[in-house]
Formats: structure tokens, C-alpha cells, sequence
């Protein structure tokens, strides 16, 4: 309901008629706390505020309403969230719920294309004096709502991961399920107007840090001292919602709060991968990510001592996100958020459980700029041949998603995991499969009280003190080809290969690296340049190694080249380099040196190799070249 209509004590007065459904508020309306229960009847309690746990009977649920500020996305729908205490208080499970995400008037406004509470779309309210209305404003789905309603106290919701039962390995772990009505991937703090001067013109309340914050502040009230916290990013089975993978940023801050904690995070089908239109459509940080504090906040001082702004991931300084020099919402990748984190609170540990051909997920990274197909070699998603040109697979769902699960797994190797499972499943966790599947019960199970320790120990040879670290997480599962194709990877591999395609050979190939066949063909050595073997891998780059204090601009001035080539060369190969800026010493990039404009080790330009014009073939080289033979298809 909107709460215009308010009694003494803040409840809604259900006799009043409420305001039209789509009254969206610039400012949002004023809410009181209150909790929600079945006792006879769904009843709702607002003399109390929020129950504590010593309030609740076991394994019932409770919806309880924070009040102000807490609110959802058009300012007149409260926000609520929803919590069960069992038999075991010492492990907890919090569910952040995917809600879907908004970026414009048309996304966050208009009822016929909303992707904001996805999941409400279609609810109908009631409405003294007209019997029941539907549901156009962004709020809590209803199915969250109003589930507890069974004298048992079950909810609706109640499956899988959150099942009580004997056979699921969570069943006696207490819960929170944050629902998010806003938007943002419960981490903005801002109302931001859309089209603003025009008649399309909606202000959208961006709150959800504001939001899970009320909810973890509850958390942190009634659960003291616990051993093993799962914090997953999920929702109902039926959902066509995308954004659970906004609980990531929610992990850092409980671990800093209970340090004796193991604190582990699984985003379910949400891995986060985005095409190229994200950085344009979030440029503005209408979600204002930038400033989204953590509760109480203003208690914590600003940290004076970290000249790196790492701990700004953490509750240091009272921010919730990492400083926007670090990572932002933008420009920045979750492979690179979750690096950040890493090195932050290395004690962390994070997993993506996905199917390969999940819909929901490929409809955003569509929506984004991506494709289902863009390239049929070395990972990508078709299994015919494509005309020449067609190469890398930079916008292909298939090689994207390999590529960011493989570099998850080589970046941040002591704390990620991944569980790939083929078919086009969205949201697993709420399934009751997930309890008669011991593969997947078994993978989270075994994740969710694996430790990572760290030592410090003296290296010999350097005499330097370094931190070893000790995981038992298990190791990642992936479907049998599943993450099969792309190059690079293994102890001592070459990174910086290709697979020929039909008609192809150094000379037709040499622009696409703006480069001259002379120079592929010494990377490459063996036959003629002319001559190639369709299937076969060739070098098409220099592995290069960051060394301490480089970075893609020095690296790019040195070698005559520049650092949009540079992304655009590695794109979506295993060094891939979303945001350049995010390079740290020892990672391996691809690199194509301009010979004119290369300098040496003193700064001193060196010779061309010869007089080609580069990126373009030699007069009447291309016209001496044989035919390529045919080959098999690919």
C-alpha cells in the first residue's frame, strides 16, 4: 500500500480510499516502523516497531516494515523486508533478492516497460472502494509480502536454499530476505530526476543501500556473535529479474562487523556481465552508488592512513562502495570488483552459480550492447563458419561469460569460486532441485564453512616478510565444454594466440592487429607467410608483463601505440582489460608494437624493420599470394 492515509500510531487507515496507484512522490512519504505477522489473520503491529528476536516464534516468518527513510523506488510504497529465527542462530543466511535494475525515465516510470520490481509487475492491492487495483508502482512483490500468511508461519517463498527440511543442509539456519524496490542493486543513495523538463519527466528514489542498510542494522541487533554467514544474491524461480550480484558489496562490511565470522557470498545467475552500453547508461551514477553509506555511518572516522583508499571498501570513512578512483559502477567490471575486495579482506569468499544459457542474463547483456553471436572461433557461441572479419568475439554472450568466469578464477584464485551448470535455469538456489542435487547441495555446503587463513612467512630469497595463503574452498565445478575454447589458459600457456579461419594468412590478417605481415610472420616463424593451416593457433601479439610502476598509458607511449588499441586488442581474450586503468604489476597483456614509434629502454626511438605501410599489405603482395585451400568447417 502507499501510506498517505495514516492513523495515530502509523498504521494505514484501510476504510480511506488511497490515492491513485502511479502517484509517484518527488518526496518520498513518511512511513512508520512496524512488524507483520500471522496471529489470526495477517496483523501488523505498529506500537512496537520492529520485533527482536526474543518477540518471534520459531520458524515462523515476520515482515517487518522499517519506516522512514526507508522506501521504495516512486516514494510511495513502503519498503519491508522479511526474517525467520530457527533452531540454529549462529548461522544465518541473507538473501539479498534480485529486483531488476532502471537507468531512464522509460525503465524506472513507465508501467509498460519498467525493470525496476520486476517482480511486482501485475500485483493487485487492495483498494477500499473499487474491490482491488493493480499494482503499477515499484514496491515490495507481493509474493514476498504477504506469503507468511498460514497459521504455520511458512512462506510462500519458503523453497530450496530456505527450505526447512532435513534434507537441505541450510534448513536450521535462521534468514533475512531483502527485497529490492528500487532499482540499483541495493547500493544507491539518491533520488535522481529522469527527463527532466519534459512530460516523461519521473524522479526515481534510488535507495537501496539505504534500505538493506535498515535491514542490517537489524541483522546486527539481534544476531551477536554468529560462526558462518551465506549471503546470497537470489530470488523466486519464476522471476525475470536480473541484479543479484549487488550483494557482493554488502560482504566486506558484515565481515569488518563480525570478524570472528566466516563470511561467505553466492550470486545466484547474476554473473554481472555487461556489454558496452553500461558505461553511457550509468555514466551519470544516476543510482549514486558514489555515496551510499553503510548504517551509522557518521561513527566512523575518516581514515587518514591508507594512501591507497583501499579500506574505503570496507566501513572506513562510513562508505559502502569502493572510492569511484578504485572501482565504480560504470567503468569497472564485478572481475574487478572482485580483486578489489580480495586484497581488501582476503578472508573473503565469493561464488557465481549460473547456467550457460540462462535468457534473463543474456537479455541484459543484449540490452547492453551485447549479442548472442558474434564469432564461431576460440570460445564464441556459434558452431558454423562466419565470413571473414568476424573475429574475437568481442560482443559474444557465450566467449564473455567464459572469459570473465576463467579470469575470476585466475585473478582471484584464493577466494572465487564458480559452479556452471549447461541449460538456461535462472534463480537455482529457490529451487527445490537444490536439495536433491548433491552436486550443487554439496559445492555450496562445502563453501559455505570453507576457511582461507593467512601467515606471514619470511622469503628466503628476497628477505622479505609475504602472506601465505590457505583455502579450503572447494574447487570450482563446471559443466563437461562449458567453459572449453578459450586461449590461454594453463601453467606456462601462451596467452596471445589465434585459431586460423578459412581464407586467412598474414597478409589478410595483419591490419585487423594494425600491424604488417613481416612482423606476425617473425612472431610466428615455420613456412611461408603465405601459407596457413585453417584450425591451426598462430601468435598474433608480444606477451608483455607489468612491471611495477606501469601503467597502460607508459606501457602504450613506449611501444608506439595507444591505449584504446590496447583494449581493443585484448578484448575478451583471457588478458582482457575492461577498464585499463585497473592493471596490477605481473598481469600479462597482449601487445602489437608500432616499430616507428617504439622507444627503447633509454627512451631513444628505434628503426622501422621496413618500408611498409602498416596495417595495409605491400603493392602486389596480396595478388602474389596463392590460394588458401579449403578446409573442414569450424
Amino acid at each position: 500500500h502507499g501510506y498517505k492515509h495514516q492513523g495515530e500510531d502509523g498504521a494505514p487507515m484501510m476504510a480511506m480510499p488511497f490515492d491513485p496507484v502511479m502517484s509517484q512522490q518527488d518526496v518520498p512519504c513518511i512511513a512508520h516502523a512496524a512488524t507483520c505477522r500471522s496471529d489470526g489473520g495477517y496483523q501488523c503491529d505498529y506500537t512496537q516497531g520492529l520485533y527482536g528476536l526474543g518477540h518471534m516464534t520459531q520458524d515462523k516468518w515476520y515482515e517487518l516494515k522499517p519506516g522512514s527513510p526507508a522506501v521504495c523506488a516512486h516514494g510511495n510504497r513502503e519498503f519491508s523486508f522479511m526474517a525467520t529465527k530457527r533452531a540454529d542462530q549462529k548461522k544465518l543466511v541473507i538473501m539479498l533478492s534480485a529486483g531488476g535494475v532502471c537507468w531512464d525515465a522509460r525503465t524506472c516510470g513507465d508501467p509498460q516497460a519498467r525493470q525496476v520490481a520486476i517482480d511486482a509487475l501485475g500485483d493487485q492491492v487492495p483498494n477500499p472502494g473499487t474491490g482491488t487495483s493493480m499494482e503499477l508502482a515499484p514496491s515490495v512483490p507481493r509474493a514476498l509480502r504477504y506469503s507468511p500468511l498460514s497459521n504455520s508461519g511458512r512462506a510462500a517463498f519458503e523453497q530450496g536454499l530456505l527450505k526447512r527440511t532435513s534434507g537441505n543442509f541450510f534448513g536450521t539456519w535462521s534468514a533475512v530476505v531483502v527485497p529490492d524496490c528500487t532499482g540499483d542493486l541495493h547500493t544507491g543513495n539518491s533520488s535522481y530526476t529522469y527527463d527532466e523538463g519534459k512530460t516523461s519527466c519521473i524522479t526515481a528514489h534510488h535507495k537501496g543501500s539505504v534500505n538493506t542498510g535498515e535491514s542490517m542494522k537489524w541483522v546486527l541487533e539481534n544476531f551477536k556473535d554468529p560462526t558462518h554467514i551465506l549471503l546470497v544474491g537470489s530470488a523466486q524461480p519464476s522471476s525475470k529479474a536480473t541484479g543479484g550480484h549487488g550483494v557482493i558489496f554488502w560482504a566486506s562490511y558484515l565481515s569488518e562487523k563480525y570478524p570472528n565470522a566466516i563470511v561467505r557470498t553466492v550470486t545466484d545467475s547474476s554473473m554481472g556481465i555487461n556489454g558496452p552500453m553500461v558505461k553511457s547508461m550509468l555514466h551519470d551514477d544516476p543510482w549514486g552508488t558514489k555515496g551510499a553509506r553503510i548504517p551509522d555511518w557518521d561513527t566512523y572516522p575518516v581514515d587518514e592512513t591508507d594512501p591507497e583508499r583501499l579500506l574505503r571498501v570496507a566501513p572506513n570513512g562510513g562508505y559502502l562502495m569502493p572510492d569511484p578512483a578504485d572501482w565504480n559502477v560504470a567503468d569497472d567490471s564485478l572481475t574487478d570488483a572482485y580483486r578489489l575486495m580480495a586484497k581488501v579482506m582476503p578472508k573473503l569468499g565469493f561464488a557465481d552459480v549460473s547456467s550457460t544459457e540462462d535468457e534473463v542474463q543474456k537479455s541484459w547483456f543484449a540490452v547492453t550492447g551485447g549479442s548472442d553471436h558474434d564469432c564461431c572461433l576460440d570460445g564464441c557461441g556459434c558452431s558454423t563458419a562466419q565470413p571473414h572479419g568476424v573475429r574475437g568475439g568481442r560482443l559474444d554472450w557465450t566467449k564473455t561469460r567464459k572469459v570473465a568466469v576463467l579470469q575470476r578464477q585466475l585473478r582471484v584464485d584464493n577466494n572465487y569460486r564458480s559452479w556452471i551448470h549447461e541449460g538456461a535455469d535462472h534463480f537455482m538456489l529457490l529451487h527445490d532441485s537444490l536439495y536433491t542435487s548433491t552436486t550443487l547441495q554439496s559445492f555450496l555446503s562445502a563453501f559455505a564453512q570453507a576457511t582461507i587463513t593467512l601467515e606471514n612467512k619470511l622469503n628466503v630469497l628476497t628477505k622479505r616478510t609475504e602472506t601465505q595463503v590457505t583455502t579450503t574452498l572447494p574447487a570450482s565445478q563446471s559443466c563437461a565444454g562449458c567453459l572449453d575454447g578459450v586461449l590461454g589458459l594453463g601453467v606456462g600457456a601462451e596467452q596471445c594466440l589465434m585459431t586460423w579461419g578459412q581464407g586467412e594468412n598474414f597478409y589478410t590478417v595483419a591490419a585487423m592487429f594494425k600491424t604488417d605481415w613481416m612482423a606476425l610472420w617473425s612472431l610466428n616463424g615455420g613456412d611461408a607467410p603465405d601459407v596457413a593451416q585453417v584450425g591451426m593457433q598462430y601468435r598474433f601479439a608480444h606477451e608483455y608483463y607489468i612491471r611495477p610502476g606501469e601503467t597502460m598509458e607508459s606501457i602504450a607511449d613506449r611501444f608506439g601505440t595507444d591505449v584504446e588499441t590496447l583494449v581493443h586488442l585484448n578484448k575478451n581474450l583471457i588478458t582482457s582489460l575492461h577498464n585499463p586503468r585497473r592493471v596490477s604489476t605481473g598481469d600479462t597483456i597482449c601487445l602489437v608494437p608500432s616499430f616507428h614509434g617504439t622507444m627503447d629502454q633509454m627512451g631513444l626511438p628505434i628503426c622501422p624493420s621496413d618500408r611498409q605501410t602498416f596495417g595495409e599489405p605491400t603493392t602486389g603482395g596480396a595478388a602474389a599470394m596463392p590460394a588458401v585451400s579449403a578446409a573442414p568447417s569450424y
